[in-house]
């Protein structure tokens, strides 16, 4: 998003106190997605919870990057983070319950690694396509996140359920 703020502001002619919205959006759509993923978890179970939140995260962005105005760039926005609310809330409790205990402090690092792999590779990202057209480039900025979403939506998908949530 960091990326992006500069050329939407331009395209969409929003000011700055709707960019800041706009930025600042993500701890409030993401608390309601983690308060709302344990009654979700309950009834989905841990990896189909994960799951729930890749697709909400893959439609936001997908969404974000066809937005026309800035109240839908906000509602897609909000329903992307409300998919990251739930995988943050679930991603390390699932690696913890399906790890061994011999390889738990590992895996359990393994989310916060890929977040932070993410933000850099979203950096990155950014950088080359500055130079595209302005329509063009803060879309693409926004609408590539959808692609490790829908990796971590198949790659789910190939893992055990956890078995916590077999024995409940």
């Amino acid at each position: 998003m960091s990326g992006a703020m500069i050329f939407i502001k331009e395209d969409l002619k929003v000011n700055d106190t709707q960019i800041s919205v706009l930025a600042g959006i993500l701890n409030v759509c993401a608390l309601v997605g983690s308060l709302a993923a344990g009654r979700t978890s309950d009834f989905l179970g841990r990896r189909y919870t994960i799951v729930l939140a890749s697709i909400m995260f893959l439609v936001g962005s997908v969404l974000m990057g066809y937005a026309p105005n800035y109240p839908i760039l906000l509602t897609d926005r909000c329903t992307a983070e409300v998919g990251i609310g739930y995988a943050l809330m679930f991603a390390p409790v699932y690696s913890a319950e399906i790890s061994s205990p011999k390889s738990r402090d590992f895996i359990t690092s393994l989310p916060e690694l890929g977040i932070s792999t993410g933000i850099l590779t979203g950096y990155l990202a950014n950088y080359f396509m500055v130079a595209l057209p302005l329509k063009l480039g803060w879309r693409l900025m926004l609408g590539i996140a959808a692609v490790p979403s829908l990796g971590l939506a198949i790659g789910i998908l190939k893992m055990p359920e956890s078995p916590r949530w077999l024995v409940m």
